[in-house]
């Protein structure tokens, strides 16, 4: 498969998955927290910005996706947010902070993370 195909479907997919992932952050949905094994916040502030960035993002993958030109400073962006996010659940998982389903959690995102760093990789001469 070539990687602007691969590309293409792997935004379309990260804005799906970014909008369980925002709809996981508001606070009043905290079975979806509780089965991917993340922590409660304290006050509902913090999950709700995060919530509303996750959305954000999400709708600009989708953006993207159908876009003629590609905006190479927001995918490594984007890859750089899932990578770490990935790698911060399996990290707190390892430590025990966090259950192990959590870093289970974080695998979508992590090999979504891999495309897109793919694809910056293989489009760099194209600038």
């Amino acid at each position: 498969m070539n990687i602007e195909k691969l590309f293409k479907i792997s935004l379309i997919a990260t804005f799906f998955m970014n909008m369980a992932g925002a709809v996981m952050f508001i606070p009043q949905v905290r079975f979806l927290r509780e089965f991917g094994g993340l922590p409660e916040a304290g006050n509902s502030f913090y999950p709700l910005i995060i919530a509303l960035w996750i959305f954000f993002f999400g709708v600009l993958y989708l953006r993207l996706a159908f876009s003629k030109t590609r905006e190479r400073v927001f995918v490594l962006i984007g890859a750089l947010g899932k990578s770490s996010f990935a790698v911060l659940l399996a990290v707190l998982a390892l430590t025990g902070e966090l259950p192990a389903r959590a870093a289970f959690a974080g695998l979508a995102d992590l090999v979504i993370a891999v495309i897109f760093f793919a694809w910056l990789y293989q489009t760099r001469a194209d600038l």
